[in-house]
């Protein structure tokens, strides 16, 4: 553990929560999207690790720093749309103890992220499971309500029914899947002198598109725009690893339901975000790593 990554941790996390959780999730994209580019064309990729998941826009750092300041904001009633709010930019707040909530955060997320890493070496994606233990974290501290919602006798819908629901989750896992899946065969068969370099950045690449496309999310055109980040990473990572677009195909669609299960039942009738596409990612990589990698 580095004592200066822990110092610019919670600055990204201060960062993070003045510009909104969504925000400094779309500058994940962009810089992920330019290192991937950069190092499956063979060439040095720091902004992957070191700024994109790193101690300037890490998910578990700049994201979660967000998402803790803004519930604390709410239950401050700082924040007028509540605690789960992760797209206003808090620095209009005006208020420097949400500052430093999201600064500590952020601080934690790379004390906690380092140590799953590093000490328990879990075989997982250990950004995503940052996430989610800081979500808990939390739900518990700052949430005001129940750790999976306070539904007060509303009927609990485990997976979303209503308006084509299961079949629109359905369709959008399938398509993504072909994509991913299918673009990732065509390259490692395409490209077989360059498999490495594919199989080392392939996830990174299409996790880096679809956090762009939450830009659209911040517009109210945007607003029932899907996050596939989850269903990109956890499909590319299943290919790449397999070599099998079946097994990618079926981890995309698996990673649609989870994510859809989790955003009922962890993340409604709640006053804190608590990251279901994280909770997916985290899940899913560890069956995934562990039979493949």
């Amino acid at each position: 553990m580095n004592y200066l990554s822990l110092i610019a941790a919670f600055g990204a996390g201060v960062f993070g929560s003045m510009l909104g959780g969504v925000a400094t999730f779309v500058m994940v994209g962009f810089i992920a999207l330019a290192g991937s580019i950069a190092a499956m064309a063979g060439g040095a990729d720091l902004a992957t690790a070191c700024i994109a998941f790193g101690t300037v826009f890490g998910p578990h750092i700049s994201f979660a720093g967000a998402v803790t300041a803004a519930a604390y904001a709410g239950k401050q009633g700082y924040l007028p749309t509540g605690g789960a709010d992760i797209f206003t930019a808090l620095f209009g707040c005006r208020k420097p103890d949400v500052f430093l909530v999201g600064g500590l955060t952020g601080a934690v997320g790379y004390v906690v992220q380092w140590t799953y890493a590093n000490v328990f070496h879990f075989n997982t994606d250990t950004v995503a499971m940052t996430v989610a233990t800081l979500g808990i974290l939390t739900r518990l501290i700052f949430g005001e309500a129940r750790l999976f919602g306070d539904y007060e006798g509303e009927k609990r819908d485990f997976f979303t029914i209503k308006e084509n629901g299961l079949l629109n989750n359905l369709i959008l896992g399938v398509s993504v899947g072909f994509i991913v899946a299918g673009t990732g065969m065509y390259l490692l068969r395409t490209f077989p002198d360059q498999a490495d370099l594919i199989t080392g950045n392939y996830a990174n690449l299409f996790f880096s598109i679809s956090a762009i496309c939450f830009i659209l999310m911040m517009t109210e055109a945007g607003a029932s725009t899907p996050a596939t980040h989850h269903i990109t990473i956890t499909c590319a990572n299943a290919t790449m690893l397999s070599g099998s677009f079946l097994v990618g195909l079926v981890v995309a669609v698996a990673a649609t339901f989870l994510a859809d299960f989790f955003t009922n039942n962890i993340n409604s009738h709640v006053k804190s975000h608590w990251d279901p596409p994280a909770m997916t990612i985290f899940i899913l990589s560890f069956i995934i790593f562990g039979i493949f990698k």
